[in-house]
Parts: structure tokens; sequence; C-alpha cells
């Protein structure tokens, strides 16, 4: 069984291990891959890879998303192939990434408040997949529209909010429209300092073979991530 250390980007500041092993795939965890490509499926590959076992609910997409590209890099070697479609010919073409070149930026230094310049205090948070999941709840149950999704994209990442009075909103409904009726400044000042950045970074270059022309290519986690890089043919074209 091929197994070997990770380092999650989270470097241990988010309640879970800094370093865990992470086992390659197997017959059993590809299956899932195949059959259902899904965050159910996703979710038991994690717990069944990781060492300790983690629980999913527990972990950043940073974390996930470091681990899922990891196993793969056990599985089935350095190279990732990739149909991407070039934005300079318009054509879809086979490009391969190398997981070597991926950068790996750690969590070291996140700072959780900042003050808005009305002289509310804001206290933001790294989600978790519980809270994710928590944040579809909410917005099942007040029937939240599309036009509205940058402000569940920050709901999840705010914990809450002290106003200059004193006054401490962390109800989610209360804090959903608090951000909604923020003057435009002060929204804009939210969405400038809310971001943490860290993770791995999986875009890479790539050139097209029609024009010789450079573009940014990114990896992404479907099912032919999930193969080895030595077929041209994308998996919805045959059978896994």
């Amino acid at each position: 069984m091929v197994i070997d250390t990770l380092r999650l980007p989270s470097n241990g500041m988010l309640g879970v291990p800094q370093e865990i092993e992470v086992k390659a795939l197997t017959g059993k965890e590809l299956n899932m891959v195949y059959s259902s490509l899904s965050d159910a499926s996703i979710n038991e590959i994690i717990r069944r890879i990781t060492v300790p076992s983690l629980d999913p609910l527990t972990l950043c997409d940073e974390d996930k998303g470091a681990i899922l590209y990891f196993t793969r890099l056990l599985t089935f070697g350095n190279d990732i192939t990739q149909f991407l479609k070039c934005p300079h010919c318009g054509k879809v073409h086979e490009v391969v990434a190398h997981y070597s070149d991926f950068i790996m930026h750690y969590l070291d230094d996140f700072t959780s408040t900042f003050n808005l310049d009305n002289g509310d205090k804001v206290y933001k948070r790294i989600p978790t997949a519980e809270i994710q999941k928590e944040i579809d709840y909410f917005k099942e149950k007040h029937s939240v529209g599309s036009l509205d999704s940058y402000l569940l994209y920050l709901l999840a990442r705010i914990e809450k909010v002290v106003t200059s009075k004193g006054e401490t909103i962390s109800n989610r409904l209360l804090l959903f429209h608090y951000l909604g009726d923020l003057p435009g400044k002060s929204f804009g000042d939210i969405v400038e300092n809310i971001k943490t950045q860290f993770g791995l970074e999986v875009t890479f270059p790539a050139e097209c073979p029609e024009t010789d022309r450079e573009f940014l290519g990114v990896v992404g986690i479907n099912a032919d991530f999930f193969r080895f890089s030595n077929s041209n043919v994308p998996l919805g074209d045959e059978q896994a």
C-alpha cells in the first residue's frame, strides 16, 4: 500500500492536524468516483484514505482539495491530462499538467477580525464543510435566490459582527439582512478583507498546438482527474 505524509494547507490552525498520512486510491475508492462523483463519494474517499481518518465535515475546501490532489499523485503519478478549450482558437486540446509544478500556500497568519469605516467589527472565519452545509440549509429554508449568492458566500465566512453600539449580530438571518443593508463602501470593505488566500495553486501555463499561444489552464476535480494520464479519451466517451 502506497502511503505518504501530507502537510495540510490549514497548517494546524483550524482544529485538524498539521500533517496527516494519505493513502493511494484502491479499486474501491475509484469505483465510488466512477459510479457517482458527488460530495458524498468524495467525503467517503477522504475518510478512507486519511490517517488518522478525518471527518470531511471538519475540513475546509483547501484541505479537502490538497488531500484529493495528493492521493491522485500517489495513485497515478505526477502527470495530469486535461482537456481544455483554447481561448485563442476555440478548440479543445489535450494538455498535460504536472503536480510537481503546483505551489502550496500554507495558512500562517489568520487575522480573525477587521473594522469597518462605521466602527463595526467583523469576526471572520474559514468555512468548513459543516458550515457550508448549514449555509445550504439556510438558503433552502429562506428561499434565497441566485441574485443573493454572494451574500451567502459572505455569510459562510463571517461568524458575527459587533456594531459600534456594542450590539452582537450572530443570528444568520439578521446577519444576512445586515450585510444586504450596508452602505456600498462598508460592503466593499468586507469584500476586500474577507478572503483568506491559502491552499494548493492548481493553475498552469498551457500552450495551444494550433496557434503556439499560451493560455492559463486549471486542473479541476472531475472523473477524468482520477485516471491515468496516458488515455486520449475523456471518461464520458467510454466505459470507465
